[in-house]
């Protein structure tokens, strides 16, 4: 039997249903699949190609007003998306760690293995926990055995 549940076998009341903990850790797997896919659609040199387009803009003879125009509207329009995308990012880390700190309060490493999931490295987790919770007592044990971060 597949271990997915069909949309029809939750009114079957002789189909058995998840118990919580699998129901929990698909639901956190799912997340951490989610927040690694805004990742990956986000463009972290955006503003040096927004910096170089309005350059282009400004300073070549060469470019009719309808290019300059239209290559104006693709940039802003992917500044917009990248905002929207890193405005999601914020958001939805914050609430993830959030969530696998109530899960998991002592287990460090099953946080750990969902930020993993979600596409961290072990490099970048101390400076995601500073951002979204801080040093708070309750996240201590999260950063036990990482590495330390430098500024």
């Amino acid at each position: 039997m597949s271990r997915s549940i069909p949309f029809a076998a939750l009114t079957d009341k002789n189909v058995k249903l998840p118990g919580k903990e699998e129901a929990l850790r698909f639901y956190l797997t799912a997340t951490a699949m989610v927040l690694k896919q805004f990742h990956s659609q986000m463009d972290y040199a955006f503003e040096a190609t927004q910096i170089c387009t309005y350059m282009i803009i400004d300073h070549a003879s060469g470019l009719s007003t309808d290019k300059a125009t239209d290559l104006f509207n693709k940039t802003s329009a992917q500044s917009s998306r990248n905002y929207d995308i890193q405005s999601i990012i914020k958001n939805q880390e914050s609430g993830f760690i959030r969530e696998l700190m109530k899960c998991f309060p002592a287990k460090a490493v099953e946080v750990k293995k969902y930020l993993h999931m979600a596409g961290y490295e072990d490099r970048e987790i101390p400076s995601l926990l500073d951002r979204t919770v801080g040093r708070v007592p309750q996240a201590e044990y999260l950063y036990r055995g990482l590495p330390k971060r430098r500024d």
